[in-house]
């Protein structure tokens, strides 16, 4: 394992961890020394802050660090839809009840219109039975909303 000097700014890994920072939008706040040497950080995203910082005993060579992370949350916009609860329905729904399963010499002297009419009631009335509206609240797309993304984020990381 390599020590990274990041005191040192000709220290190749200490160019990379700053770089990679920086990509990932994190910053450091605050980090102990120990004979010229930095040891422990503290690194947070950038839109975070930390107060009541207080440095701690020495655990070997290395500081407890105590915080208060100040994040702040991105108010979600929900809103209530009506779907149906597709989960609840079964392959196994008896489909026999149906008039289209059962009757169907009575349903060959039915035109197209009114076939097409008896399908939707009839799915209507088994889709009700087997897989009910429900009434749910939704998140708001966040698809169109602007935000600071990491240079490394992409949707493949989803």
């Amino acid at each position: 394992m390599t020590n990274i000097h990041v005191h040192n700014p000709d220290d190749v890994n200490a160019v990379r961890l700053s770089e990679q920072l920086q990509a990932f939008g994190c910053v450091q706040h605050v980090s102990t020394h120990n004979a010229g040497h930095m040891l422990d950080f503290v690194i947070t995203r950038s839109d975070i802050s930390i107060s009541a910082l207080r440095v701690g005993d020495t655990l070997s060579d290395h500081a407890i660090f105590r915080f208060i992370l100040q994040a702040k949350t991105e108010h979600c916009d929900t809103h209530w839809v009506t779907r149906r609860a597709w989960r609840g329905l079964s392959i196994a729904s008896d489909l026999t009840e149906s008039l289209l399963c059962s009757e169907l010499e009575a349903l060959k002297d039915k035109s197209d219109d009114e076939l097409a009419e008896l399908y939707s009631i009839e799915l209507t009335r088994l889709l009700d039975k087997h897989c009910p509206v429900v009434r749910v609240r939704h998140k708001a797309n966040t698809a169109n909303r602007v935000s600071i993304r990491p240079a490394w984020w992409s949707s493949d990381v989803v």
